[in-house]
């Protein structure tokens, strides 16, 4: 079920998750963006599914290959308000922390990623006397 009314309602617009949707059914979604004058963002879209879909769809994507992120139509107009971090430790984090980047940019949420710092595990001081896990 697509919500087109999602941005007004919460302030955050429509996701559509594409890894288990064939590109017929990407693309009949778009249609129903379409014909309502909507965008929305596409998540997990692998670079094959995007290859598949017609060039008439691919022309009008903004496609982001290692986040595997599509944003449809317009991004949100930047709002207010803190700037978020996205950390990653490692390249094998890009995808991850560029997913969250784009969808804050399509949010129009301001934010900064830091890529590839080399940590690990940050440490939290455990109180004396609590168990420690992990």
């Amino acid at each position: 079920m697509l919500d087109f009314d999602r941005q007004g309602r919460i302030g955050i617009g429509e996701a559509v998750f594409c890894e288990h949707k064939t590109p017929e059914q990407i693309d009949d979604i778009l249609g129903r963006f379409d014909e309502r004058g909507a965008c929305c963002l596409l998540t997990r879209l692998p670079e094959d599914q995007f290859a598949e879909l017609p060039a008439t769809r691919r022309a009008v994507l903004d496609y982001e290959p290692v986040s595997r992120t599509a944003f449809y139509g317009r991004t949100a107009e930047a709002r207010a308000g803190p700037n978020v971090a996205i950390v990653s430790a490692g390249s094998s984090d890009a995808p991850t922390a560029l997913e969250a980047a784009r969808t804050l940019e399509f949010n129009g949420i301001d934010h900064t990623l830091f890529q590839d710092i080399g940590v690990a595990r940050l440490w939290i001081p455990i109180p004396e006397g609590r168990p420690h896990r992990g």
